[in-house]
């Protein structure tokens, strides 16, 4: 009787605790900490009640972020992840979410963790979005089959080829250098292209290439990559492609690799023979829910390459088919990817003008812009984030125009944030009119959140008001 009396009081201190300023909120049937209660908070409140941590590392701005919260979190079955762990959800876009990120290296979101009792970290994972493979990830990780369990196991031998393969696996996204240093050493112990581990570190190999590349660095490093790592890839797919992918490569989410990664390092031949080859072998059991996501990356590479005409005709296959099945909206297989197309918009025009082809540029996003048979499939944020980009995509370009201001009007009233208002008013900056610029930049300072927005909106407004002194 006493002991549970004891464990009651504990639970009654952490139900206060959770709702004592804003430490705590909830989201569908469940309560979830907040950045607000520091981590080691967290772990005793995770101590207290004997179980681990399931931290969300998210962002407002991020749709993947919000996708998440409906697929899983807010769903009623989700209450049985809060079962067996203390739940934390951390916004990024705030000083004390930015204090976490920064711990624990945080550089993409959603990310997911699991951190025990004592507050060491078990698991980055990357489980299936839903109730169900939350609780399936959270029954893994404590049944020993984590992270921490196997670099572990593996100081003890180094050359374990299983548990370095499992280990990569449970590495986060900032460690792509590590897990190709990992999936070669397995390689190296065991070459054999037929061996079945090798086979899928073969695989896992091509893959986190694919994600390593080193986007934002300069052409000469993209380069070097590129030729570092493009004849491996290309061993690996003349072994395996088309029919003997068994792991990574299996399927879909395969092809459509293969796909981006010639996109990524130029290659657009190639990428469109892995996407028409795809088609063919597909002929009429092509399926807009299954195959949205190559779909999606064939219209990249049309756009990418210049041939504008052959991506439009897939990017209204794609519409049609949402127009003769409505359902395909609430497919997250199907509408993931068809939100993607205005970012190969966008790609396409920030080639073209870098080329100096200008007028073709703007009219490709212009024509884009108009097309409303796509954008009332949007939520109005969605469709309020792309108008963004592209109002931005052209401001960047020192290329604004009225229409220009037409588009981040419009984004401003789908989705106003000081991301919008932050564009609206560099694109009126642009065009000579400070004083309407300096009074949307000064209305997004008093909504923003983040110590460094906020800086950079002060910096952005005193630079402009100098401006304006000397006119």
């Amino acid at each position: 009787m006493r002991k549970l009396l004891i464990v009651l009081l504990i639970f009654i201190g952490v139900l206060s605790l959770w709702g004592e300023n804003q430490k705590s909120f909830k989201m569908g049937k469940c309560e979830w900490l907040t950045e607000e209660n520091t981590f080691e908070e967290v772990i005793d409140i995770a101590r207290s009640v004997k179980k681990p941590v399931l931290a969300v590392f998210s962002a407002e701005w991020c749709a993947p972020c919000q996708m998440v919260k409906k697929t899983a979190f807010k769903h009623h079955e989700f209450k049985e992840v809060a079962d067996k762990a203390v739940l934390l959800y951390i916004e990024q876009t705030t000083k004390k979410g930015m204090t976490y990120n920064k711990r624990f290296n945080i550089i993409s979101f959603p990310t997911f963790k699991i951190f025990s009792t004592e507050g060491i970290m078990l698991d980055t994972g990357r489980p299936e979005r839903s109730a169900k493979g939350f609780s399936k990830w959270v029954d893994e990780v404590m049944s020993g089959r984590n992270f921490y369990a196997m670099s572990k196991k593996l100081e003890k031998n180094p050359n374990d080829r299983e548990t370095l393969l499992i280990i990569t696996k449970k590495m986060g996204r900032g460690e792509v250098k590590k897990q190709i240093e990992y999936l070669k050493k397995i390689i190296v112990l065991n070459p054999d292209f037929n061996d079945k581990l090798t086979k899928e570190a073969y695989e896992a190999l091509a893959l986190f290439i694919h994600n390593g590349y080193p986007y934002g660095e300069k052409p000469e490093k993209k380069e070097s990559y590129r030729k570092e790592n493009n004849p491996i890839y290309e061993k690996i797919l003349e072994s395996y492609y088309p029919d003997k992918f068994e792991y990574s490569l299996k399927g879909n989410s395969g092809i459509s690799t293969i796909i981006e990664w010639y996109i990524k390092t130029g290659n657009y031949e190639k990428s469109e023979y892995y996407f028409k080859d795809f088609i063919k072998r597909r002929g009429e059991l092509l399926d807009p829910l299954k195959d949205m996501k190559v779909i999606s990356g064939g219209i990249s590479s049309y756009m990418y390459s210049g041939d504008l005409k052959s991506g439009e005709i897939w990017i209204d296959y794609s519409i049609e088919a949402l127009k003769n099945n409505p359902e395909l909206k609430e497919s997250r297989n199907f509408y993931t990817y068809f939100a993607r197309i205005p970012i190969a918009i966008m790609q396409s025009a920030k080639k073209l003008f870098k080329k100096k082809e200008v007028k073709k540029g703007k009219n490709l996003i212009y024509s884009f812009y108009k097309k409303e048979k796509f954008w009332e499939h949007l939520p109005r944020q969605h469709t309020g984030f792309y108008y963004n980009s592209f109002a931005w995509t052209i401001y960047e370009a020192k290329l604004s125009d009225k229409k220009t201001i037409e588009i981040a009007e419009n984004a401003l009233k789908l989705y106003k944030n000081i991301q919008t208002m932050d564009t609206l008013a560099s694109v009126y900056y642009q065009l000579g009119n400070f004083k309407k610029a300096i009074a949307i930049e000064k209305e997004a300072l008093e909504i923003a959140k983040a110590e460094k927005d906020k800086e950079e909106l002060r910096k952005k407004i005193t630079k402009w008001e100098a401006v304006l002194k000397k006119k």
